[in-house]
């Protein structure tokens, strides 16, 4: 892949890596040429936001300044507006690249929880958030991740944490309400690999 970091690429301090899901899977969950996001994430050790593409036109600082990241969103929603979208994506768009660009740190855990599988994926950041127009709609803005279990039986994750992957969202952190959870969520993480 050919490509552009975009994002700050920190790392945690010592002890401080914290879990995150992912779901790069939108709508149908296949790339252009048929193949299936969560092949594409597991077999070029990457993580996608599965959507964000208009971010491979903005300038590299919008990812580095929420306000500009915002105004980006807004423009490119303004002219490629699809009518069965939801208003509040348009507000959700742009924390969600914020956080996949900015708040992951290399070193965090990521999952990866395909719809309608029984399995997850499990993996650790490896460097920064990076952007390439030359990839297929939906993989264009990618994390690279080491997979340390790519087909992890749900049945084996704790119940508590399970529910916590199940949850809705794009991207968030497990437990990310309570720190004890967090951490417990993190260390159940680091134990099933």
């Amino acid at each position: 892949m050919s490509a552009e970091q975009v994002g700050t690429g920190q790392r945690r301090g010592s002890g401080e890596a914290c879990a995150w899901v992912v779901r790069g899977e939108p709508g149908g969950g296949e790339l252009e040429g048929g193949t299936s996001f969560v092949d594409f994430n597991l077999d070029n050790d990457v993580v996608t936001l599965g959507w964000g593409d208009w971010a491979v036109d903005a300038p590299v600082a919008a990812f580095n300044d929420m306000e500009m990241l915002d105004r980006c969103t807004q423009q490119w929603s303004a002219i490629n507006w699809e009518p069965d979208w939801k208003e509040s994506f348009k507000r959700e768009a742009p924390w969600c690249i914020w956080r996949f660009c900015n708040e992951i740190y290399i070193g965090d855990i990521v999952v990866l929880p395909p719809k309608g599988e029984r399995w997850i994926a499990i993996g650790e950041v490896t460097g920064a958030a990076e952007r390439d127009g030359s990839q297929d709609p939906g993989a264009r803005l990618y994390r690279p991740v080491k997979w340390l279990a790519k087909r992890k039986s749900r049945v084996v994750v704790p119940g508590d944490l399970l529910s916590s992957i199940n949850s809705q969202g794009t991207i968030f952190r497990p437990g990310a309400d309570d720190h004890s959870r967090r951490t417990k969520f993190f260390r159940a993480l680091q134990d099933l690999v």
